[in-house]
Parts: structure tokens; C-alpha cells; sequence
């Protein structure tokens, strides 16, 4: 690691930062501060498929044993209300996840923050799975085969987070036909080709691209003059098949988010100008080669390298500019084998590696020294700082499989040689899962594991974190029972238990590298938590044109540091809930409808604020009891008319988020002396209005 630092005059940051834009920063940048799904199948149902759904081609994969995970796939995910047909957006209603301030697409499952929740493509981590303003995920649904979430638990073959996980797989393209899909909605404009290749009878493999860009950059100006916002998105699938137990994939992908505020002001003759800005750029390439023995050996080999650029920016005439930026490369392969010892036991192993190699760029105004008194008036001056921060992490996994009568067990382990912040460490992660076959309907589900997460990238830049911070890790446990019921009902109940340690936190230490020399340490990971809680899910199967499920979560989630009493997390939430249905009226219609309702997260209570005549502005005093924000409701519906026109089957379809105009509170504003606050309002009604249609 190596670290320049300057201090020069400075224009100046905006400390009055949207708190929308806050929140997607701090899930990008992130710090783990103290402040249709189906019921996971048995090792015995993952059998090697191929079907074709909702014109998705779809892989069904065999796979380690999970405690527990939900899967989707298919029309389940294209018709859910309050998800604009999004696959990934489902996630938000499953039991274990907390609700997310302004749809921010991020996940905070089982009492664990944002940060701690895996978003995988293809087995690689990327940095956002949902582009801004609630929009949609960065591959678009017709993409995608399948995506699997695990809210605690997930196989042995993955790692590096110490919450749930959230899998996307891509379709391999449709070696049948040839198809062209497009759509417009407000969010923006997207068109899909698949073209397969080869000899009618004999096709060997297809060719997938899609492109989407939003209009947003062109419509909000009208509205909002001071506001850029836009995103974009490609995506290429290559498919070859070698034989019929061979298969290669090239799968080349981007996608670019950016938005910027300029709010200028004028009065008394002078004029002054605020802005704040955040872009996300990341793009990956991934080669991928499979190969299945008549033995039942199966070898798969993926390799992926990828570019990644983060930038946050802020700014406010007369104080130091504040600006962020941060990207590299990341180089990931992963080996996976499996193969049966014989009708009881099979075997997985494999070796999974990752790379990030990335330098931030930081300016913000100038830390105070030890015992400085602040200036009365505003710091002129701003601190530069250039790091480079690597993490390189390899690890070896293996996972036994057993399957004696009614008992399905899995005992694995991954030994990770972790580099983070210039400090080496070896980490194990045993892990262990039974299901327990009560009849023919019911089964019992058993887990216990500890899940390491190397320390945000972002905390190690020096000056702003601490390079020293540690990985996390994560104890979780938990008990559920699952069972089939008449009339395609599933249900599904699970006690689960996490505790937490290593969990980065703010402080002020002062630390002494030599005598006289004294620096401030703004980070260090001592943090601890515990988090449980009861989930309960029950989902009716898609039969007879209808589908939906309810979830419910029970839960409570703490952080206390060494010698401290324990206090809520930032993210907790008491009670969850979530109901959707989607009904096929005909062949034309199908309408839908889902309502979400949650407590309010933890929050300071404000009794009064003094006057802090040196900074020149008032401090808040806050009571031990503190407070928590209202309740949450909302209501989404959803309706879809297909028909066929101009030789291609087309689908209308309205959207309506928060139908009934609910005024959610997602924080306060408070008048500069603390003295009256205002609620800071979520997403009001938003419709969006779309229409696909696919030749094929």
C-alpha cells in the first residue's frame, strides 16, 4: 500500500448532501457502521436439466446443499407487482430481508448491513445489482436463467460474506429460433437479439446481445433543471456447444449509472452554487467451460476479469470541495468438481480465487490535528489523499455429501489465505447442513457455519478508515421446518440465530507510532453484534394461472462494543411483512397486487440543541432511549395485457408503485436549532408504464 497526502486551498464541499444520494453512497462506499420462490430441493432432486421458460432457456444445475434458498424463474418473475418485471427486485419480499429506504435495490438480511449481502453474477461479485432511482437491475430479465438467494447458510462453493447472498445466473441463448426483443417504459428503451448458430438440426451453441439506455437525462430537465440522471446497460452471451458433454460460454457485460445536482443559488447580488454527484461503472468479461464425464464427474472452470470506477462528489461555495474516487481491476477464477463416491456420498471441491487491485483518490476538508480548537469560520483548506489498496484472496473448498435413508447431510469447509490492507490471514469457514425427510411432505432443516468477509474495500484508505481493519465474521444457525400442502401450497418456518464479530466502527483513538508522533485512527473493527429472529413464508405454486406467497420475519438486531451495553442496529426492524398475488384472468389479462408493511428502523431522539459558537452552529442533545421511525406501508399493483401485432407477441403492462399515495418517513429534517423537524418522505406514487414485444 502507499499513501501521498497534501494540503492546498481548496473550493468547497456541500455538507447538505440529498439524503437519497447519501444512502446510495454509503451502500457503494460501504462501512458496516454500529450507527416466486420455492423451498430449497434436496440433493436428491438437483439433477442436470434443460427447459425453456417464458422464452427464457433455462439450466437447472446440480448443486451443493443450502440451509435454505429460493429460486426464480420464469413467469413467477416477469408479472410481480411493485418489481416492474424485474428478477432481482423479488428479493426485496422474501423473509429475512429488511426493507430498504427509497428502493434502493440493496439488501440487509438477518439483522447484517448492506454490505454484508453477497451480489453475485455468474459466481463474481459486482458492485450494484440495480441501477438508480429505483430503476431496474443491470441485467435485464429476459437474460437472466436464473437467481437464487440464500439469506443464510448458502453452499460451501461461495464465500467472502458474512450475511445472505443473492446468485444470478445467465440463459444460455435459444438454439431453436431466432428472437428479437424490445421494450419501452419511463425508465428507458432496451433491445435484445438471440441468434442461434449452425446447421438446422445440429445447432452448437447462440449468440445473445441486448443494450438498454435510460431517457431520464432527456425527461427530468423539464421538470427538474438542476438534476442529470441516466443509466445504461449491454450484455453478451456466447454459447458453444462442444459434443454433448461439453460446453463453453463468453459472457461480456457493463453498466454505467451517473447522477449529478447543481442547485444555484442567488441573493442579495451574490450567487452560489451546490453540487453533488455519484457515478458507478463496472464491467466484466467471463469465459466459462463445462465438461460432464459418463462417470458423473463434472468439471466446470470460469475465469472473469473486470474494471470497476466508483466516483462521489460534493460540493458548496465556501467550504473544501469533497470528492471520492475509487477503481481498479478485479481478476476472479473459479474450479468446481464434483463427483459421486458410490449411491450415499458425492463430493465437491474446488478452488476459488479474487483479486482487487484498486487506487482511491480522496478530498475532503481538512482533519483538525490533536488539540486544535475548530476555526470560527469555515475550513478553507482540504486534505489530498492517494492510496493504492489490495485484497487477494484464495481459497480452497470441499463439501461431502451424504445421503443414508432419510437424511440428506453436508459438511464442508473453505480455507481462505486472505491479503487486506498490507496483513496476511488464514481463515477457516467449517460449515454444516441437515435435511431431515419427516414423511413424504415434511422436512426438518438444520445449519450451523462462520462466514468471513474481508473489511470494506473503501475503510482501508488511509486518512479516511483505517488500513489495519481486520475481515468480519459471522456465526450463523438456524432450525426450520419445510412442507408441502394440498392444493400447490408450500410452507416453510425457520428459527435462525447470527453472532457477529470483527465489525468495522467509528471512533476517534488516538494512536502513537513513535515518541511525539500522534495520528487519529477513524476506524477499528472491535465491533460486535448478535442478530435472531423467526421467519415465516408460505407461497403458493403458479397453478391454474395463479401465484403469490406471504412472508413474515420476527426478528431483533444488536452491536455493543467491548465493555459497552448492547443498543438496536441501525438496520433493524422489528417486524416485516409482505404478501403478493398475481392472477391470470385469460389468455390477455393478469393482474397482480403487493402490499409491504415493516417498523421503523432505530433513530436519535431530539430533546433540544446548544449553540457551538466557535463551528458557529447548533449541536443536537439526544436521550439514551432514542426513537424509531413510524411504520412503513405501501401498496403496489400491477397489470398486464398481452396481445400480438405486428407479427410479434406484445405485452402492456402498468406498474404502480405505492398505489394509494403512502407517505413513508425515511428520516427526519430538522430546523437548524433542532427545535422543529420534518419527515423526509420516500418514493411517492410512481407509475411506469411498459411495453415488450418479442419476434420470434
Amino acid at each position: 500500500m502507499s499513501l501521498r497526502t497534501e494540503s492546498s486551498h481548496a473550493r468547497a464541499p456541500n455538507r447538505r448532501v440529498s439524503s437519497t444520494l447519501l444512502c446510495a453512497a454509503c451502500c457503494i462506499l460501504p462501512v458496516n457502521s454500529l450507527a416466486q420462490a420455492r423451498p430449497t430441493p434436496s440433493t436428491r432432486a438437483a439433477r442436470p436439466a434443460r427447459r425453456t421458460a417464458n422464452g427464457v432457456t433455462v439450466r437447472a444445475r446440480p448443486e451443493n446443499l443450502s440451509a435454505t434458498r429460493m429460486s426464480f424463474r420464469g413467469p413467477e418473475v416477469a408479472n410481480v407487482p411493485g418489481t416492474f418485471g424485474d428478477a432481482g427486485r423479488v428479493v426485496a419480499s422474501q423473509p429475512g430481508v429488511a426493507r430498504t429506504p427509497f428502493a434502493a435495490g440493496y439488501f440487509a438480511v438477518r439483522g447484517t448491513s448492506f454490505e454484508n449481502t453477497g451480489l453475485m453474477i455468474e459466481g463474481f461479485p459486482v458492485p450494484i445489482l440495480y441501477h438508480y432511482a429505483a430503476g431496474p437491475s443491470v441485467v435485464p430479465t429476459r437474460l437472466v436463467s436464473s437467481l437464487d438467494f440464500y439469506p443464510g447458510g448458502y453452499p460451501t462453493q461461495f464465500g467472502r460474506y458474512s450475511g445472505g447472498l443473492v446468485s444470478l445466473e445467465l440463459a444460455a441463448p435459444d438454439v431453436d429460433r431466432r428472437t428479437v426483443d424490445a421494450e419501452v417504459s419511463i425508465f428507458g428503451v432496451g433491445v435484445g437479439v438471440t441468434v442461434p448458430f449452425g446447421q438446422r438440426g445440429e445447432r452448437r451453441g447462440g449468440v445473445s446481445l441486448n443494450v438498454r439506455r435510460s431517457y431520464y437525462d432527456l425527461l427530468l430537465p423539464l421538470v427538474f433543471p438542476s438534476v442529470t440522471l441516466n443509466f445504461g446497460d449491454a450484455q453478451a452471451v456466447v454459447d458453444f456447444r462442444v459434443g454433448e458433454r461439453t460446453r463453453a460460454e463468453l459472457i461480456v457485460l457493463g453498466s454505467t449509472d451517473v447522477y449529478d445536482r447543481s442547485d444555484q443559488r442567488r441573493a442579495g447580488g451574490a450567487s452560489t452554487l451546490n453540487r453533488d454527484g455519484l457515478q458507478v461503472h463496472f464491467y466484466r468479461v467471463i469465459a466459462k467451460l463445462e465438461h460432464k464425464y459418463s462417470s458423473g464427474f463434472a468439471l466446470t472452470f470460469a475465469a472473469m476479469v473486470g474494471a470497476d470506477d466508483v466516483r462521489f462528489a460534493s460540493a458548496d461555495t465556501g467550504r473544501p470541495d469533497t470528492d471520492v474516487h475509487y477503481g481498479g481491476a478485479t481478476v476472479g477464477q473459479r474450479l468446481t468438481m464434483r463427483f459421486p463416491l458410490g449411491r450415499a456420498l458425492s463430493v465437491s471441491a474446488g478452488i476459488d480465487s479474487l483479486a482487487t487491485l484498486f487506487r482511491a483518490s480522496v478530498s475532503f476538508p481538512e482533519l483538525l490535528g490533536v488539540s486544535v480548537v475548530p476555526a470560527p469560520q469555515a475550513n478553507r483548506y482540504a486534505t489530498r489523499a492517494t492510496a493504492d489498496v489490495d485484497q487477494i484472496d484464495v481459497t480452497p473448498w470441499v463439501d461431502l455429501a451424504l445421503r443414508s435413508g432419510p437424511v440428506d447431510a453436508s459438511l464442508g469447509a473453505r480455507v481462505s489465505y486472505l491479503h487486506s490492507g498490507g496483513k496476511s490471514y488464514l481463515l477457516a469457514d467449517p460449515r454444516f447442513i441437515a435435511r431431515i425427510a419427516l414423511d413424504d411432505r415434511t422436512t426438518l432443516i438444520a445449519s450451523t457455519g462462520i462466514f468471513h468477509q474481508p473489511a470494506p474495500f473503501f475503510a482501508l484508505v488511509p486518512l479516511l478508515g483505517n488500513g489495519a481493519l481486520g475481515p468480519q465474521a459471522a456465526w450463523q444457525s438456524s432450525v426450520g421446518v419445510e412442507a408441502r400442502l394440498d392444493q400447490g401450497y408450500d410452507l416453510r418456518s425457520t428459527v435462525f440465530v447470527s453472532q457477529l464479530s470483527g465489525l468495522p466502527r467509528p471512533t476517534n483513538q488516538l494512536v502513537e507510532d513513535s515518541p511525539g508522533q500522534v495520528r487519529r485512527v477513524l476506524l477499528t473493527d472491535d465491533g460486535e453484534g448478535f442478530a435472531s429472529g423467526v421467519e415465516l413464508y408460505v407461497r403458493r405454486r403458479l397453478m391454474q394461472g395463479i401465484f403469490g406467497w406471504i412472508s413474515a420475519t420476527w426478528s431483533r438486531a444488536e452491536r455493543w462494543i467491548p465493555g459497552g451495553a448492547p443498543y438496536p442496529f441501525a438496520l433493524d426492524q422489528g417486524f416485516v411483512f409482505n404478501a403478493a398475488a398475481s392472477w391470470e384472468i385469460n389468455s390477455r389479462w393478469r393482474l397482480g397486487a403487493r402490499f409491504s408493511l415493516s417498523t421503523g428502523t432505530p433513530t436519535n431522539l431530539v430533546r433540544g440543541a446548544s449553540l457551538d459558537a466557535d463551528a458557529n452552529s447548533f449541536r443536537p442533545d439526544y436521550l439514551a432511549e432514542g426513537d424509531r421511525l413510524p411504520v412503513f406501508h405501501q401498496l403496489d399493483l400491477r397489470v398486464d395485457y398481452r396481445f400480438r401485432a405486428l407479427g410479434a407477441d406484445m405485452n402492456f403492462y402498468v406498474d404502480v408503485l405505492n398505489s394509494y399515495f403512502a407517505r413513508g418517513t425515511e428520516g427526519w429534517n430538522f430546523q437548524y436549532d433542532f427545535r422543529a423537524r420534518q419527515p423526509l418522505q420516500g418514493l411517492p406514487l410512481l407509475p411506469v408504464v411498459g411495453l415488450k414485444a418479442t419476434w420470434r
